[in-house]
């Protein structure tokens, strides 16, 4: 039983060593200058905030108000648990899904993968809107 207990401790031993060695890497370093990374998450006009959800926040979300809620955007406070999306003064938010007025059910059968943009109007001109913010 012994020289057992001696050979397997032997064993450990030398993969504990083993593992312990650096092996260098096939890849050259080279020091760069400067990394700049742009992106474009949103644009802002005169009337009109466009934000362009990441793949992030579409692979997460269930529906329009997840997709809503994962997006963060700073002129909206969204419940998703209630499912309602207002103002910060706390007046309600319509909204649209492609300039049509959206009812329950299809912010709840939306895709959000199907999403490309959230536009947040603040004071709609077209007259489909009936000058709510959105």
């Amino acid at each position: 039983m012994r020289p057992i207990f001696i050979f397997i401790i032997t064993l450990f031993c030398a993969l504990c060593a083993f593992a312990q060695t650096e092996t260098p890497d096939s890849v050259k370093a080279r020091e760069l200058n400067e990394v700049v990374v742009e992106a474009q998450m949103q644009r802002t006009s005169s009337n009109v905030t466009t934000y362009y959800p990441d793949r992030n926040s579409k692979r997460t979300a269930q529906n329009a108000i997840d997709l809503l809620s994962s997006m963060a955007i700073p002129q909206i406070n969204v419940n998703p648990i209630g499912g309602t999306v207002t103002t910060p003064s706390g007046d309600e938010v319509s909204i649209y899904i492609d300039m049509e007025p959206a009812t329950q059910e299809e912010k709840d059968a939306l895709r959000p993968e199907d999403v490309k943009k959230v536009e947040y109007f603040v004071f709609p001109t077209d007259p489909r809107f009936n000058h709510a913010s959105m």
